[in-house]
């Protein structure tokens, strides 16, 4: 059932499983992560804003995707209305920003920046994908734990559209296989997008 209480949601959009079977959903009406841990029916609300916590790295705002990273055992979080991607340690109270916006709503077109996030990936490497659907992109972002890392445009052509082989029309979903091969949903051509790995980026 609709709602916000701690056993309900509003427009989930994103669910990611941890290393101990920890569900974490990306509660996207609620503007919140919820957590539910193995055989555990009692959920656990993170990144809620209340009156105790007004820093906007205390909260999320619409988070649209989410993705466990195995190498650094974090959430990674896109948030759609945030026009950023973060990085939360479990437990923490607080997220820290891998790249996006950083303090105001502010979308853009630079290697750093976004305009309506879809998803996020993260590969066994650590490293992040991220489908920047009104860009027409997909950026790409080496594992960092330290400091912010520029993003590079590894498929699709910045603010171009349309149905050739190289571009998008609002790329929306990512995936990669064992042999790194990007895959990706590419909304309104109605169609899945292959990029070979030596094409784009490097194996580790």
């Amino acid at each position: 059932q609709q709602g916000s209480g701690s056993n309900q949601l509003n427009c989930p959009m994103g669910v990611t499983i941890d290393d101990y079977s920890t569900i974490y959903i990306a509660d996207y009406g609620n503007n919140r992560i919820i957590s539910f841990k193995r055989n555990n029916n009692v959920a656990e609300i993170y990144l809620k804003k209340n009156e105790n916590n007004q820093e906007r790295n205390e909260y999320v705002m619409s988070p649209i995707s989410i993705k466990y990273d195995s190498v650094s055992k974090t959430i990674v979080i896109a948030q759609e209305t945030g026009f950023n991607v973060i990085r939360w340690h479990i437990d923490s109270t607080y997220w820290t920003l891998i790249a996006g916006s950083a303090s105001s709503d502010l979308s853009g077109i630079s290697r750093t920046l976004f305009n309506k996030l879809r998803h996020v990936y993260v590969d066994r490497f650590g490293h992040l994908y991220v489908a920047d659907c009104f860009n027409q992109r997909i950026q790409y972002f080496t594992y960092s734990l330290d400091e912010l890392v520029k993003g590079k445009t590894i498929a699709g052509v910045i603010l171009a559209y349309g149905n050739n082989s190289y571009i998008f029309n609002q790329p929306t979903a990512i995936a990669l296989d064992q042999d790194q091969n990007l895959y990706v949903a590419d909304s309104l051509n109605y169609r899945i997008q292959l990029f070979k790995q030596t094409s784009f980026i490097p194996t580790n």
